[in-house]
């Protein structure tokens, strides 16, 4: 074996055995204090992207960090009396917004509606990148979303006056997706927020956790292996500009800085007994085998108490991207919250045919949901009548049938020229709905 062989095979080795005892010498490698933060200033002018919400420029300058980073926040706020903020950081370099398209703007209405104001963080400057030939690492890069964290507790938080709520219950809380979850999981392990933070709920990662074993790529660790544009993703944040970066490269020599920056290996506290952490996952997202594994491991090793992972059926690596997911975020989020009233909520009301017509049937269609849980009613009870002409006439049916409530009659044939009027009611529990309805008749 040659010499050259000899020291390739012992560098990979050793970087492998370092990376196989992280587990066993991690309390000695974590550091003594949190890093410090930076400041925020307030800019003005608002972002294009924004709409759907009420925008906010800011930039961040942070400690031993070449440049500030820029950003908006788009806020959503309830009608009434607000009882809690939470924070959104999206995945990547974070500079798009959280939410998508019309499903993620009712997400966040019906937030609203239970008292919660819903900040989404987009950074026009991506978090995760230094300056080139900086090699500052994305802990202290981490700086950027953690500041923000804290600065809009003190200033969005703390003036609601919000005090006594349930263990966990939002309050104040973040969430982030998959990069996002790197920036909000950095504010638990590395930035001492944990004392401010009631709930932290990471999803699809974070990437951030066990870095060696995703750029080292051994054969043994699939699960971690980074994607391509994810190693470069990584190597950016060292200040290396295109594919040459030791992530990309899979340099075994680059062990003890992935080591010192990693969130399972290098943070100050892992132990956080009144902040509830839930893991959320969509069934069809690989990296839930992988990266954050580690971390749940040490959070759960450190004893932190209110560890948990959830997984939503039939979603993918952007958890918020379909109904099961979002469902799951609302769980996540609102868990241990006293709900607002619960109330049955009218959806839409049609008529077949739109023009009632003498001697024909007229059916009357109400589709319901709940406030709680933003689920369509499909049982309970229904109640309905009609008149025409001031007269009751016979109803032929009444019931629930594709998801909404429906009615039906049969108008006479003399009904020709007047009035038909009704109602109809959806009673599930104590809770119901009714519309009324009055056409002429042709």
């Amino acid at each position: 074996m040659s010499t050259r062989l000899r020291l390739t095979l012992a560098l990979v080795l050793g970087a492998a055995f370092a990376v196989a005892a992280v587990s066993a010498t991690s309390a000695s490698s974590a550091r003594s204090a949190a890093l410090p933060l930076g400041t925020v200033s307030l800019l003005s002018g608002s972002d294009p992207q924004g709409a759907g919400g009420v925008t906010q420029a800011f930039s961040v300058a942070c400690p031993g960090v070449q440049r500030a980073a820029r950003g908006f926040m788009r806020t959503v706020r309830p009608a009434g009396k607000a009882n809690g903020v939470i924070l959104f950081f999206s995945g990547g370099g974070g500079t798009g917004y959280w939410g998508r398209g019309e499903r993620g703007a009712e997400f966040f209405r019906d937030l609203a509606r239970e008292g919660k104001i819903s900040v989404e963080v987009r950074w026009q400057d991506a978090w995760l990148s230094a300056a080139p030939g900086e090699q500052i690492g994305p802990a202290r890069l981490a700086c950027r979303p953690a500041t923000i964290i804290r600065w809009a507790h003190d200033n969005l938080f703390r003036p609601l006056g919000v005090t006594g709520g349930a263990l966990g219950s939002c309050g104040f809380c973040i969430t982030g997706n998959s990069g996002g979850a790197t920036q909000v999981s950095y504010a638990l392990s590395h930035y001492g927020l944990d004392t401010i933070l009631d709930a932290v709920v990471p999803s699809g990662g974070p990437p951030h956790a066990a870095m060696a074993k995703g750029c080292l790529r051994n054969p043994a660790e699939q699960n971690y292996w980074y994607a391509e544009s994810s190693a470069g993703t990584i190597d950016r944040s060292y200040g290396f500009i295109g594919r040459d970066g030791p992530c990309s490269r899979h340099d075994p020599s680059f062990v003890p800085r992935w080591l010192a920056d990693s969130v399972d290996t290098s943070g100050d506290d892992y132990v956080h007994p009144r902040t509830r952490i839930v893991f959320l996952f969509g069934a069809q997202d690989r990296i839930q085998n992988g990266f954050p594994l580690d971390y749940i491991a040490r959070l759960r090793a450190a004893g932190s108490p209110l560890v948990s992972v959830v997984v939503a059926p039939n979603t993918p690596h952007a958890t918020m991207s379909t109904p099961e997911g979002l469902a799951a975020f609302r769980a996540a989020l609102l868990a241990g919250t006293t709900p607002a009233t619960v109330r049955l909520s009218i959806v839409s009301m049609t008529v077949t045919p739109k023009r009632p017509r003498a001697g024909r049937s007229l059916a009357v269609r109400l589709a319901v949901s709940r406030t709680d849980t933003r689920g369509r009613v499909t049982t309970g009870r229904v109640a309905c009548s009609a008149r025409v002409g001031g007269k009751p006439i016979r109803r032929v049916a009444a019931g629930f049938r594709g998801g909404a409530a429906q009615c039906s009659w049969v108008l006479p044939a003399s009904a020709r020229g007047k009035v038909v009027s009704g109602s109809i009611r959806v009673t599930q529990g104590r809770l119901s709905a009714s519309r009324t309805f009055r056409f002429r008749v042709a």
